[in-house]
């Protein structure tokens, strides 16, 4: 078994700059941009639970779009203003759930689906060791 971790992924931007093009839903090789950070969380053996903070008039699309069995450990939450508020809005999720100052915790944009379980596993080793 991994480093255990719980996780915060940022899916609760407005995607402004896109000139009205929401970027986590545009397809990419047969998934929206976002379910790819997720499905390699998901495939994780060290996560223990997943904030996935979205918009909150976003939360029955995500949540209706997450893989099969993934709702035992991911956590619909609605995120804030600003970016750290919707980090924060993670965190008491997490809390809420169980998790304490003790919990290792991975903060990650949807927005960015090249990340790789190999990257995952280095970066949560390396913050658990400090």
């Amino acid at each position: 078994m991994g480093t255990p971790f719980a996780v915060i992924l940022v899916a609760a931007g407005r995607s402004e700059r896109m000139r009205g093009i929401d970027k986590l839903w545009l397809d990419l090789w047969g998934r929206p941009v976002w379910r790819w950070s997720l499905d390699t969380f998901l495939a994780q053996p060290g996560l223990l639970h997943l904030a996935l903070v979205v918009p909150s008039d976003g939360i029955d699309a995500f949540a209706s779009a997450l893989p099969a069995g993934a709702s035992e450990r991911c956590l619909m939450v609605a995120g804030g203003r600003e970016r750290a508020d919707s980090v924060i809005a993670g965190l008491w999720a997490l809390s809420g759930v169980g998790h304490d100052d003790e919990t290792l915790v991975l903060v990650h944009d949807a927005a960015r689906p090249a990340v790789t379980p190999e990257l995952v596993e280095r970066v949560a080793t390396a913050a658990a060791e400090r």
